[in-house]
């Protein structure tokens, strides 16, 4: 009788060890997940949300400088009187090894709104990206070129 009770408590207590043991691991690994997204976050880019605007004699130009971003991450949208510049920055790290794969993903967006000016010819509005700096040239409206 006292075998049987040695044997049951033997095998409750290492149930529990290996039940504690995979809860241990369970936790490091969301930790080493946890630290592996942080990292990841440290390494994206900030996307700079500031622009200027100048005055030009013949047009506006609306300046932003945007790091890390290709042109095809960029939108330029007019509608009515707003100019909308939306972007999106995606990165994605695939390592696969023996006896794991593993998948990393992060992405940072940026979104800015911008009122034309009164003067703004909204027909012949154009941009550029090069050397991480997107350039907008609003032309100003022909009656309004003359007036200056």
């Amino acid at each position: 009788m006292k075998n049987k009770i040695y044997i049951v408590l033997a095998v409750f207590l290492g149930t529990l060890l290996v039940i504690q043991t995979a809860y241990i691991i369970s936790l490091e690994r969301n930790q080493r997940i946890f630290m592996v997204k942080q990292r990841m976050l440290q390494q994206m880019p900030q996307l700079n949300t500031y622009f200027t605007m100048q005055e030009m004699p013949k047009e506006y130009l609306v300046t932003m400088f945007l790091p890390n971003l290709s042109k095809e991450e960029i939108k330029v949208e007019l509608k009515d009187a707003y100019l909308t510049i939306s972007g999106a920055k995606k990165m994605k790290e695939e390592k696969a090894g023996k006896n794991y794969q593993s998948q990393q993903m992060a992405a940072t967006s940026f979104l800015q709104v911008i009122r034309l000016p009164e003067g703004a010819w909204k027909k012949e509005i154009s941009s550029e990206y090069k050397d991480d700096n997107l350039i907008v040239h609003i032309p100003r409206k022909p009656e309004e070129k003359k007036k200056k």
